[in-house]
């Protein structure tokens, strides 16, 4: 993949993530809450695979995305620590709320995870222009 094509395609995970964060804002003032707290997760993912793709790297899986965009980009220093870290929380949390039928979201739980995904979306969304490709090995 060119740097041309990978630019493209981190462009339209961006406009995906964007999109995921929209939802999550308008289920989130319904009152949708675990939801809501579900496309917060994918804002989150969608952002962080676009960075990914920015610097050319393809995961294949939330797991390996997740752990590579810690790895690659939050080690590195592009991104800071809390970013790497919320994101692996919201992915937690969602795996929690989205396949237990025990436990369920407080709001406030769902707000701090909505604010997490607009701050993480917004700073990949500043910096994607600037991220260059790893090198290579």
């Amino acid at each position: 993949m060119g740097p041309a094509h990978g630019s493209s395609i981190a462009e339209k995970l961006l406009g995906k993530a964007e999109v995921k964060l929209r939802a999550a804002r308008e289920l989130y003032a319904k009152g949708f809450l675990e939801d809501s707290a579900s496309r917060s997760y994918f804002a989150m993912f969608h952002a962080a695979r676009a960075a990914l793709t920015r610097v050319g790297v393809t995961t294949r899986t939330h797991e390996a995305t997740v752990s590579e965009f810690g790895r690659r980009l939050v080690l590195e220093g592009v991104f800071p620590r809390d970013l790497g870290r919320a994101l692996a929380e919201t992915k937690a949390a969602r795996e929690t709320y989205e396949y237990s039928a025990m436990m369920e979201i407080r709001r406030d739980e769902a707000e701090a995870l909505l604010r997490d995904a607009e701050r993480f979306v917004s700073q990949v969304k500043s910096q994607l222009k600037s991220l260059k490709p790893l090198p290579q090995g």
